[in-house]
């Protein structure tokens, strides 16, 4: 019989004799062999994985470059009117030259219509794209689109006057388009166009004092 005392001793005895025979044999060896080799297998698997989807990943975007290419200037237009609003002059220039205007005026027109955003920015740069589109049909002396513009950028106008739109934290390049707007859209009463344009250029002229005052203090500006 085994003491209590000695039991400890006993056990490891044992565990010394089975790791003996562990290292000793062949099985053992043989199968640590297989277990290294499975995990080298699996890491390189995973690299070749990790290859290949980054490979689709190029595909894909050459892929969606090269339809790019491919789609009708109008589609590009209409798409760059979805917030948010990202179409630059050349491809403005591009629609109003190439293509029939009550074509262009109907895609503008359906982007107003279906704008749920009630997002200060995203109404801003929508009705300055079409205040834009506007100008470029009035410098080709194609006067027939300029009503249907000029409705357009009021009804945004309008919208941008609901209670659902917060006007904090305007940004510069937003407040000198506001102040460019009511120059240009008719019909703005003119004590509102005084009234905005006081609001914007008080509005432009604290961020330029907190922007100098924080550069003075050394506290970070607010835009």
């Amino acid at each position: 019989m085994i003491e209590e005392d000695n039991f400890p001793a006993f056990l490891e005895e044992l565990q010394t004799e089975w790791r003996g025979e562990m290292n000793s044999s062949p099985d053992v060896k043989r199968a640590k062999l297989d277990i290294e080799y499975h995990r080298k297998k699996v890491r390189q698997l995973t690299e070749e994985l990790n290859n290949a989807e980054n490979w689709e990943k190029e595909l894909l975007e050459k892929e969606k470059q090269v339809g790019e290419r491919f789609k009708p200037a109008l589609m590009r237009f209409y798409e760059g009117l979805d917030p948010p609003v990202n179409i630059n002059r050349t491809l403005l220039h591009e629609v109003a030259t190439d293509h029939a205007w009550e074509k262009v005026v109907s895609l503008t027109r359906r982007r107003v219509g279906m704008l749920e955003s009630s997002e200060r920015r995203d109404i801003i740069f929508l009705m300055w794209t079409i205040i834009q589109l506007r100008d470029e049909y009035v410098e080709a002396g194609n006067n027939e689109p300029h009503e249907h513009l000029q409705d357009q950028a009021k009804r945004l106008l309008r919208q941008l006057g609901g209670s659902k739109v917060s006007w904090e934290n305007l940004e510069d390049r937003e407040a000198g388009i506001m102040l460019d707007i009511t120059q240009q859209v008719e019909n703005i009463p003119p004590f509102v166009k005084r009234m905005v344009e006081t609001f914007l250029s008080n509005a432009k002229r604290t961020r330029i004092i907190y922007r100098e005052t924080g550069v003075q203090t050394g506290e970070p500006s607010s835009s």
